[in-house]
């Protein structure tokens, strides 16, 4: 839950990657979702 909100606050690629290098895909899909919603 805590790399989420930190990704979610930052929403930078390069964040993501750094936080969560293996799920990154994942964690790019839920920013997306929460973005678009």
């Amino acid at each position: 839950m805590r790399a989420v909100q930190q990704i979610g606050c930052y929403g930078t690629k390069k964040e993501n990657k750094r936080v969560i290098p293996k799920s990154r895909q994942e964690t790019l899909a839920v920013i997306m979702a929460l973005t678009a919603k």
